[in-house]
């Protein structure tokens, strides 16, 4: 590789396209008033060209694989995945109190009368062990257009009457769902440790 800097120049240009020639490299011709002072002319040969054409090669490979499975540029950290986002605070009141009070197989069956949406929570197992009690159930939720998804629920509690609950799995939607002949069914007193909001009960996922 090399480098032709103004100084090296003949006004004919001749002699050095002459070497060049001779070299077996390609050649350019500078007339006497070009302007190259500020630049200079980078000539290559076929080391270099091979080594374009070994990287023009390559890239060639490399891009269908890209292609195919993006992930393998790049993979950006997820947060969290939340279900049951439009229950409000009363639904999860609901919840609670049905932990705390049915046995298992039971189903306890309620309407928000704000939202539209309806309810039927079954408990299908409940375990005790090391001060801990656990119940694994269930909630049906149906939409005012017969929407229905249902949600997979752990619930814990090493102290009476207090409940943590999470998602063992993403929502499960079901298709249209035939709606419920329910009558208004007063809140339970209860609250929320996280306050009155709610966005929805976390997913963690059994491994």
């Amino acid at each position: 590789m090399g480098f032709l800097r103004p100084s090296a120049l003949s006004p004919p240009g001749g002699e050095i396209t002459r070497q060049m020639e001779a070299a077996g490299r390609p050649s350019i011709f500078l007339p006497p008033n070009a302007n190259v002072a500020s630049q200079s002319i980078l000539f290559y040969g076929p080391p270099m060209k091979q080594l374009i054409v070994t990287m023009a090669v390559a890239l060639l490979l490399l891009l269908p694989g890209c292609k195919k499975n993006p992930r393998a540029i790049i993979d950006l950290p997820t947060g969290p995945e939340y279900v049951g986002e439009y229950l409000q605070t009363s639904d999860v009141l609901r919840i609670g109190h049905a932990l705390d009070t049915i046995p298992t197989r039971a189903t306890v069956q309620w309407e928000n009368m704000d939202t539209g949406y309806q309810y039927s929570m079954m408990i299908f197992s409940s375990d005790s062990a090391m001060g801990t009690t656990t119940r694994q159930f269930s909630v049906l939720s149906i939409n005012s257009e017969r929407d229905g998804e249902v949600l997979n629920l752990i619930g814990t509690s090493t102290k009476k009457n207090i409940w943590n609950i999470v998602a063992e799995s993403s929502a499960s939607p079901v298709g249209k769902a035939a709606r419920m002949q329910l009558e208004a069914t007063p809140v339970p007193h209860a609250s929320l440790s996280s306050g009155k909001d709610f966005h929805g009960f976390m997913v963690e996922e059994l491994e």
